[in-house]
């Protein structure tokens, strides 16, 4: 049976919250943004302590391999449920958006259990001392499971008031028991946003010669980084993630459905009958050690010890169980395949969409990646262009200056105005599509996203970059196109200016006149 939230567990987890607000002299109330943020830190530290106290009773090991079971199942469903949305789109139309909602229910689920498991993990795997021997039943998981997924709600919403201009309210009730509030229109656009981003593909790199060269750079700078050549690191990942173990040869067992516990010298010596290549043993050990969870590290953020777990951190935490998540006990590894394969899936997918698992320490290999990220934002606007000459616009250019193009037309220079990434033309359908292109990376928590909008928004004013081009072509199309030698007659144009982004983005807090689009959604305008 899949682990899910119970009435019993959340109803003794918002006791004990109530608790601890009423003795950190929390009043009750309704707050929000900065001030919500110090309501929670002013509670947060004796929740963590109240949580860890009770995660000590148990057995350490034990605990860690029930809750690796059902991170596994977790990860396993979201798969599975990732699937079935896609293959929802074959169905007849009218379960389609049925199936769909109930798909994305679904897998939002398990992401969210899949991020509570995952906090328990971490904090069992960080208390290393005075432990109890006790074994959790499923009445102890339910409850452990309840309380981190509060505590991750309260952690999210925080840095939401915080970073974010969001309409979310922190609210004490009057008999003291927490709850979070989002507004309506806020909760509207986040699911709009949910559901755009699973009908929408993803940008992807070719794999072209070039791209090759590019990945190469991005290994040696890797290389130069951890002493590890990135190509044995993703095959030690492929071996463990298989699990192909001889069995009558090797010594491993299943400790738990879907949890491994092997001899570490015989995982790396099967290692060396796994690939064709003459691999050293320092070199495979070295990818073994890259993968092994330091459990004191677990609170640091580039070195730095937090009191809390600092999950909000993805750049400089690099002692993180989802990224290292193998367990040395003994003489012996514990691990997670299907976890493995979602790490895999995470370094592979991460460089080709310029986004690792982590930054901190691989300058070399972020720098190659960051030169491989700069020729798709050249690629980006060209493939946008040449989606407009697939369907035979009259005009479709990429990268224009316009003042270069018409000489006539006395336009601002390129420093005042800044390049049209692409403008196409359809005289027919009286169509002017005005364009900006961007490539951004993903992003994988509420801090990054609001650094993000942060960036875009109001360091960069991407926004009102473009829409003084925007402004500027609504004023003087029909004199740049004549002076072009285009005749496009005295009716009145639709221009449909966008910004077509590599992946789902919006603005969240800054009002903008003009639509941010993926460039399957663009397609569906042309």
């Amino acid at each position: 049976m899949p682990l899910r939230l119970t009435d019993e567990a959340l109803l003794a987890t918002r006791k004990a919250f109530a608790k601890i607000a009423a003795e950190n002299g929390i009043a009750p109330g309704k707050y929000t943004r900065k001030e919500a943020t110090s309501v929670v830190r002013k509670m947060q530290e004796s929740l963590v302590r109240h949580f860890e106290n009770s995660i000590t009773d148990f057995d350490r090991l034990t605990l860690h391999s029930i809750l690796l079971h059902h991170y596994s199942s977790e990860l396993f469903s979201s798969y599975i449920n990732y699937g079935g949305y896609e293959l929802s789109n074959e169905i007849d139309q009218s379960l389609q958006q049925k199936n769909k909602k109930k798909l994305i229910e679904a897998r939002e689920e398990n992401k969210q259990m899949q991020i509570s498991l995952l906090y328990i993990i971490e904090t069992n795997l960080f208390l290393t001392s005075n432990r109890g021997n006790k074994v959790p039943n499923t009445f102890d998981i339910e409850n452990l499971v309840a309380f981190s997924h509060w505590l991750g709600i309260l952690q999210s919403n925080s840095d939401m008031c915080f970073h974010t201009l969001s309409d979310t309210w922190f609210i004490i009730l009057d008999d003291y028991r927490v709850n979070v509030e989002l507004s309506e229109d806020y909760q509207a656009h986040l699911d709009a946003i949910k559901k755009r981003t699973y009908d929408s593909e993803i940008y992807a790199v070719r794999g072209d010669a070039e791209d090759k060269e590019h990945f190469e750079k991005v290994n040696q700078g890797f290389f130069l980084d951890t002493g590890i050549d990135f190509r044995v690191l993703e095959s030690v990942l492929k071996q463990l993630m298989e699990c192909s173990f001889p069995r009558d040869q090797v010594d491993f067992y299943e400790i738990e459905p879907n949890v491994i516990r092997i001899n570490k010298d015989v995982a790396i010596n099967d290692y060396k009958n796994y690939v064709i290549e003459n691999v050293s043993t320092d070199m495979i050990q070295k990818a073994y050690n890259f993968l092994t969870i330091l459990p004191e590290k677990l609170k640091t953020i580039n070195n730095h010890q937090h009191k809390i777990l600092p999950v909000w951190e993805r750049k400089q935490r690099n002692y993180r169980f989802d990224v290292t998540p193998l367990l040395l006990v003994g003489d012996s590894y514990i691990f997670s395949p299907v976890m493995i394969k979602e790490l895999h899936n995470r370094w592979v997918n991460g460089w080709l969409q310029f986004y690792p698992p982590y930054e901190i320490g691989l300058d070399n290999a972020l720098n190659a990646l960051w030169d491989w990220k700069e020729r798709y934002e050249h690629l980006f606007s060209s493939d946008v262009r040449d989606a407009f000459r697939e369907k035979n616009y009259v005009f479709a250019e990429a990268d224009i200056d316009i003042r270069r193009w018409d000489r006539k037309g006395n336009h601002p220079t390129i420093n005042i105005l800044g390049d049209y990434d692409v403008i196409a033309l359809d005289i027919e359908r009286k169509k002017l599509f005005v364009l900006e292109c961007k490539v951004l990376q993903p992003i994988g928590s509420i801090f990054e996203h609001s650094m993000e909008q942060i960036r875009f928004f109001e360091k960069e004013k991407y926004d009102e970059k473009f829409q003084r081009r925007i402004d500027y072509l609504k004023g003087n199309y029909r004199t740049f196109f004549g002076n072009l030698g285009y005749d496009i007659g005295n009716e009145e144009f639709n221009i449909r200016p966008y910004m077509v982004v590599n992946k789902v983005f919006d603005s969240y807090y800054k009002k903008i006149n003009f639509s941010i689009v993926t460039f399957d959604e663009l397609k569906e305008m042309m």
